[in-house]
């Protein structure tokens, strides 16, 4: 929940205050809600939540997922991420009524790990997290395809990176940004582990943006063969001869999840929500921007502890390749 509680002069009667909601764009405040609150006679604190009015506001993965051309042209790449949140995650956000000259700003985060809930509203005053779900511990591959970098959310702290045997300490200083290029094992505060590197890469990975804004990534099977489907457009000249003009294609992969608990099943729902989704085929050692296809999703609950369930999803390459 994300409760603004604000100071009011009270009244000696019962009544009821306007209040609006602004956030700020590069320095700009934008109203983006008013709204209506009752009072009741000598109430001196309201409480407001707003986290329904700042969820169209969380973080989309502009210049941190979205993909773009890599140098050579043939291929695409995640943005060069900056350890600094303030570009991503945070959102400052003003609740202020009028009739009462009162106003409250917090900086607002758009957080994704539960291993910081209690954490960061207590060590980091003035910050408010808002909606942190359950997600499991991700996992990649030892070596990643070109292009691609797992990225988690750190808080201030010691983080281990252990390279055969070799050690770097990295620092933050408040929230940042950890980055992940393969060959790395990071640890968090208390040696909690952020991140499981797989030595044995399963074939497929997954990455996504969770509903609070935060990367995750999962190994998938595959459930069949790769399938590429292709479409001729042709033209036809002076003389009524048909002629191939092009031929496009795109590359389907049918995706099966290892066994899941009922929680780790539902967090993989958020798969379908998620504004970018990066495929690590890791046989041929490439990453592909994909979009789903799996038109339909239902909650699969595992009733007895017996019956394992699966997560399967069918996704298509985001490219249109032109032959």
């Amino acid at each position: 929940m994300n409760i603004f509680k604000i100071g009011i002069n009270p009244s000696n009667n019962h009544r009821t205050l306007i209040y609006n909601v602004s956030v700020q764009n590069n320095g700009v405040w934008e109203q983006i809600f008013v709204g209506k609150v009752f009072v009741f006679a000598k109430q001196s604190i309201i409480e407001i939540e707003i986290e329904d009015i700042l969820w169209n506001y969380k973080f989309k993965g502009k210049n941190y997922f979205a993909p773009e051309v890599n140098s050579t042209g043939d291929n695409y790449t995640m943005p060069i991420a900056k350890e600094n949140l303030d570009e991503y995650w945070y959102n400052w956000v003003r609740v202020e009524i009028p009739e009462t000259n009162s106003v409250l700003t917090k900086n607002v985060c758009f957080f994704n790990s539960d291993m910081f809930n209690n954490r960061l509203s207590k060590v980091e005053k003035g910050v408010v997290p808002i909606h942190m779900n359950y997600q499991p511990i991700s996992h990649i591959p030892m070596n990643l395809p070109e292009g691609f970098q797992y990225r988690q959310i750190v808080y201030n702290g010691d983080f281990v990176k252990n390279v055969d045997e070799t050690s770097e300490t990295k620092s933050f200083n408040g929230l940042g940004v950890i980055t992940f290029s393969g060959g790395k094992k990071w640890y968090g505060i208390n040696g909690k582990k952020i991140c499981q590197i797989d030595n044995c890469p399963a074939p497929y990975y997954l990455a996504y943006l969770t509903n609070s804004g935060g990367i995750q990534c999962q190994p998938f099977l595959k459930s069949s063969e790769v399938s590429v489907t292709y479409k001729n457009n042709s033209m036809v000249d002076s003389s009524n001869f048909e002629w191939l003009f092009n031929q496009q294609t795109r590359a389907s992969w049918k995706l099966k999840s290892k066994n899941l608990s009922d929680k780790d099943f539902k967090s993989y729902s958020e798969i379908f929500s998620s504004p970018y989704l990066i495929l690590l085929d890791m046989e041929n050692f490439r990453l592909h921007y994909v979009n789903i296809t799996t038109e339909t999703y239902s909650q699969k609950r595992n009733e007895n502890g017996k019956k394992p369930i699966y997560f399967e999803i069918e996704v298509q390459s985001s490219e249109i390749k032109i032959i």
